[in-house]
């Protein structure tokens, strides 16, 4: 996936879908020291896209070298999620694999996330 300070071609897939949807984001933000893709600060809530091979995508059958870069994601996003659950940020994380099969129905997963949110629960969810 190729990536710019913009984010990357998957990052601006999900985007439009969700602009398309209503959907009223913030791209490429900061929550603490860790960069999102996405995030709705109504609900208070992360949105990442991960690549499958920097992100040890299982479902995918990624490489199991463990190449340095993909050591170092997995750290990152360990202790990305950590500092989100520490400060009660709700997150989704979106797999490459299920971005490309079901890229139709993530606002509806959004929206759903959002109205959870609202009843009073923390959501961390990957996809």
């Amino acid at each position: 996936m190729a990536k710019s300070k913009f984010g990357s071609d998957l990052e601006k897939e999900v985007g439009n879908v969700m602009s398309g949807a209503g959907i009223k984001y913030s791209q490429q933000t900061r929550i603490g020291n860790y960069p999102v893709d996405f995030h709705i600060k109504s609900a208070n809530l992360s949105i990442q896209v991960d690549g499958c091979w920097h992100h040890f995508c299982s479902d995918c059958n990624v490489d199991k070298k463990h190449h340095a870069r993909q050591k170092f994601q997995a750290r990152r996003d360990k202790a990305c999620n950590m500092y989100h659950k520490y400060r009660k940020v709700n997150m989704l994380r979106f797999r490459e694999c299920f971005i490309k099969d079901n890229i139709e129905i993530i606002p509806t997963i959004i929206y759903n996330t959002i109205k959870d949110i609202k009843s009073g629960k923390l959501i961390f969810k990957l996809y």
